[in-house]
């Protein structure tokens, strides 16, 4: 036969209780607890126990009393209340990070918020204002900024060019005519003082140039440097003259000058005094006037004698050749002797000129 006793389990640490249970009857009979000495039962377990009296074994069912529950839901509460304020906490944190990264800063290359423009720096002078608020110009409007190397108003390249001499912006490097390289990189002025004209065809300035017109028998000057106050023969000084044995006709050709036989030729009268230079060059666009062949440049001095240079070409195309008159030409010279004529020299002995440019450094 099962006997069912209730049992009252008391937890000292909540009740302070010493002896909790009160038991009367026997051990066979229903054992009674007294529970007012647990005070208001907190923390009380009530635990019902079927036992077989024969053999003691028993079953327990165990149950928390409303406090406990009570208590427990409270933990829960508070742990679920903590949990809450952690993850507002962490979204606070995320939202503030947010924040951060959603404000503009000016200086790191990223356009953002009210920037109008951001270069990676905080500068002015380089198209983008100091406070990233302004453009300030582009490459091509003539104004060479901080980051700019050169700006002639028409480059598209303002970064790897710099000022040709003239101001034009030409690669790092190089010069534009008239204007040579200094020991630090720039472009200075080659042209011996008094010759303002850079040499067109090289390096120096230029002297004097001329050129023929399609079917025309006079010189057209493009420019003169030459000073000619000291000349003993002013009607022919500074000047191009064509000369041809006799002075008959001149024969007309379609394209330049023709210097026809070898006692035709060309001169040019000029005086250099009061300038200053060391080296010359005599530039002459010219081609064969045969067509059968070629023929070479004949070129003299009235005071240091002629040289030869060649071949001219009989493909009828004008090309230039280049003489070096270093030898030929003296700031020292005597005006009324200072003088250039070209003749053509062996071969068809025919020669047309175009142009011809003096050009000295």
């Amino acid at each position: 036969m099962m006997r069912k006793i209730s049992i009252l389990f008391c937890f000292a640490l909540l009740t302070g209780c010493g002896d909790c249970t009160d038991t009367t009857g026997d051990d066979l009979g229903e054992n009674n607890v007294d529970t007012s000495k647990f005070g208001d039962m907190n923390g009380v377990i009530d635990t019902e126990v079927d036992m077989d009296g024969a053999d003691g074994s028993f079953e327990l069912d165990m149950g928390m009393s409303n406090n406990a529950n009570n208590a427990n839901n409270t933990n829960n509460a508070n742990n679920t209340n903590n949990s809450n304020n952690q993850n507002n906490q962490t979204n606070n944190m995320a939202d503030m990070g947010q924040d951060q990264a959603a404000t503009p800063v000016c200086g790191d290359s990223n356009i953002e918020g009210n920037e109008v423009c951001d270069d990676g720096n905080t500068s002015d002078g380089d198209y983008c204002s100091a406070d990233c608020s302004t453009e300030t110009g582009m490459c091509g409007d003539g104004i060479v900024q901080s980051n700019e190397t050169c700006d002639d108003a028409s480059t598209t390249n303002c970064f790897t060019t710099h000022d040709g001499g003239d101001g034009t912006c030409v690669q790092s490097g190089q010069c534009v005519a008239g204007y040579n390289l200094d020991a630090n990189g720039n472009c200075v002025s080659s042209l011996p003082p008094g010759i303002p004209t850079p040499c067109s065809l090289g390096t120096g300035g230029s002297l004097s140039k001329f050129h023929y017109d399609n079917g025309s028998t006079s010189a057209r000057i493009d420019n003169w440097h030459a000073s000619c106050s000291y000349s003993f023969a002013p009607n022919s000084a500074c000047n191009v003259r064509e000369v041809y044995p006799g002075f008959g006709d001149v024969e007309r050709t379609s394209q330049g000058y023709p210097v026809a036989t070898s006692s035709h030729y060309v001169r040019v009268r000029y005086s250099v005094s009061g300038l200053s230079f060391t080296n010359a060059t005599l530039y002459v666009q010219a081609r064969s006037y045969s067509t059968g062949a070629s023929t070479n440049i004949r070129a003299w001095s009235p005071i240091y004698g002629d040289v030869a240079y060649g071949p001219v070409d009989n493909d009828f195309t004008y090309d230039w050749y280049a003489i070096d008159w270093s030898n030929f030409l003296s700031p020292s010279d005597q005006p009324s002797l200072t003088a250039i004529q070209l003749y053509a020299y062996q071969g068809s002995n025919s020669l047309a000129i175009k142009a011809v440019e003096l050009c000295v450094e």
